[in-house]
């Protein structure tokens, strides 16, 4: 009788600790992701060229490594649009940078990603423009927005 109540608490410590490895493991993957945008950001807007490239081909080969076998948090939709758009950044960048042939590789990547982007439309064209407004300075960082109604206290 203890055999079997060892066994079975066994059994069941055993399935707790995998859930709770795997629940561990989604929050490692959103952080690390989450990093890794931010460093995208940072190069993107204070860095290098160079490292703004470094900075994207690095969060990509993260999110291509989780496309196929992610955490249950992180929706494979979710992981296959930032990398699509991702590579839309890359073939901008390398466009900007007069390498067309690689901007057309990277172009080609993104499109290919289309099929499992969640949109109703989706084009390597279509991904630029939303890497384009996604990218552009936000009027709060320009200039302060006015505040309505505010005027000379009476």
């Amino acid at each position: 009788m203890i055999g079997v109540a060892l066994v079975v608490g066994a059994a069941a410590g055993s399935e707790l600790t995998r859930r709770y490895l795997r629940w561990a493991w989604g929050f490692t993957d959103l952080f690390v992701l989450a990093q890794s945008a931010e460093a995208v950001s940072l190069a993107r807007e204070r860095g290098t060229e160079s490292g703004y490239e470094r900075a994207l081909l690095d969060y990509a080969k993260l999110l291509k490594d989780r496309t196929d076998h992610a955490a249950p948090e992180l929706h494979e939709g979710m992981i296959v649009t930032d990398l699509a758009l991702t590579y839309a950044r890359l073939a901008r960048l390398k466009r900007r940078l007069g390498d067309s042939e690689a901007s057309t590789g990277f172009d080609r990547l993104a499109a290919s990603l289309c099929p499992r982007v969640l949109w109703k439309h989706c084009s390597a064209e279509e991904l630029e423009a939303v890497t384009l407004r996604l990218d552009s300075p936000r009027r709060s960082e320009e200039e302060p927005a006015p505040i309505v109604g505010a005027g000379p206290a009476n």
